[in-house]
């Protein structure tokens, strides 16, 4: 008998060690987080891409080729560079709004300059990556179109830079619906864009980037319109002083780290489509194909690791270090059990998931092979990018 009591007593001691202030509060308010923040992931650039390439797909294999290309150069040059930039934000934002909210908006103006600078070195690298895809692509047409689409994209750089700073801004003080219902909005002027320049004009090609530029116009110009008329501006918000151009060297040693961080885990994957361009065009269909589902389940993986940040620095700048090292604990197991649900998900319907896009028979049987593959990649990307969102809240 004594063992038994002994035995069980042992085990809440053990939990408590690691949840030292409880489970299930963390949890319940994480899981709520996570939720919004898997839509709000969905509905920004994984979406808008993919809705793209849906429709890119009733163009025919070089179309859409060549449109896949063009994102995932985008996603590597620009995206990725401009979230790495974002970490300063989405590590200051939770912690000020835990603590000092009026050095919000001080934030949000030294993010604005810093990416303004940043915009200049990405398009510099877009109007210029023509010459280092002739060393992949053997088709010079293929290369031709590429650097058509990626001249669009120039004007997509600082509002996709502005709608992640903004985003950041919102989500910090865990308002989240609002920035979804933004979003879905974007979306739907996505795809009624697509309708409408693919079957009622001649434009193409070029009916992806000028859909998804007109996308991310919309959901900017929304998110400035509710941070203007809500509450929210009001408790955060700093007139633009010349603060804005000090502490410079605080946020860019955030700011570095997270974007050799984000070009590590991101190119490690995403160059895959590069690569695949020197092989051939099935090899390249399939291979976006995949790129876009297993990016889907890493938006899940991310949405807990901001949840995560989010949390963790609120607690922190509210000078509660124990409810942080709890939150952080908590978004340990929620990321193992949610990597290991889309790990099942997976195996269960990846058979179905490439007759999503118009493809030959040959392109949707290779996407499958490699989803299988991929799964195992994307269980340790996940944790990966879960650790980096906590190691960003500290």
């Amino acid at each position: 008998m004594d063992d038994d009591n002994t035995s069980t007593k042992e085990r809440p001691t053990h939990l408590r060690k690691f949840y030292p202030l409880g489970f299930r509060h963390d949890a319940q308010e994480l899981s709520k987080m996570t939720a919004m923040l898997i839509f709000a992931y969905m509905l920004s650039i994984w979406s808008l891409s993919t809705v793209s390439l849906i429709f890119m797909s009733r163009l025919g294999e070089a179309e859409f080729n060549a449109s896949a290309l063009a994102l995932t150069i985008y996603t590597l040059v620009s995206n990725t560079v401009m979230s790495g930039i974002n970490y300063g934000s989405e590590t200051l934002l939770p912690q000020c709004y835990g603590g000092n909210k009026r050095k919000m908006g001080i934030i949000v103006q030294r993010s604005i300059i810093i990416a303004g600078y940043v915009c200049f070195i990405i398009w510099a690298i877009l109007l210029n990556m023509k010459y280092i895809l002739s060393l992949f692509v053997k088709n010079q047409d293929t290369v031709t179109l590429i650097d058509n689409i990626l001249r669009c994209y120039l004007l997509l750089v600082p509002l996709d830079a502005v709608a992640l700073l903004l985003r950041s801004y919102i989500t910090s003080s865990g308002r989240i619906f609002s920035t979804v219902v933004i979003y879905l909005i974007g979306n739907v002027v996505n795809i009624i864009s697509h309708y409408i320049c693919l079957y009622h004009t001649n434009i193409n090609i070029y009916t992806s980037p000028l859909s998804i530029i007109l996308s991310y116009l919309t959901i900017v110009i929304g998110v400035i319109i509710y941070i203007r008329m809500s509450f929210f501006y009001e408790e955060t918000w700093h007139p633009i002083t010349h603060a804005c151009l000090q502490e410079w060297n605080i946020y860019l040693k955030l700011a570095l780290p997270g974007v050799l961080s984000t070009i590590i885990t991101t190119w490690s994957f995403q160059l895959g489509n590069i690569f695949a361009a020197s092989l051939t065009p099935r090899s390249l269909s399939a291979q976006a194909i995949v790129v876009q589902v297993i990016s889907f389940l890493s938006l899940t993986m991310m949405a807990v690791g901001e949840s995560g940040t989010i949390f963790i620095g609120q607690n922190l700048g509210a000078n509660k270090p124990k409810e942080a090292i709890n939150a952080k604990n908590v978004t340990y197991t929620l990321a193992i059990i949610l990597s290991g649900i889309n790990m099942i998900l997976l195996a269960i319907i990846y058979w179905w998931l490439p007759y999503i896009f118009e493809a030959s028979a040959d392109t949707i049987s290779l996407a499958r092979s490699i989803l299988l593959w991929a799964s195992l990649y994307n269980l340790m990307d996940g944790l990966n990018n879960v650790h980096l969102a906590i190691i960003k809240a500290w």
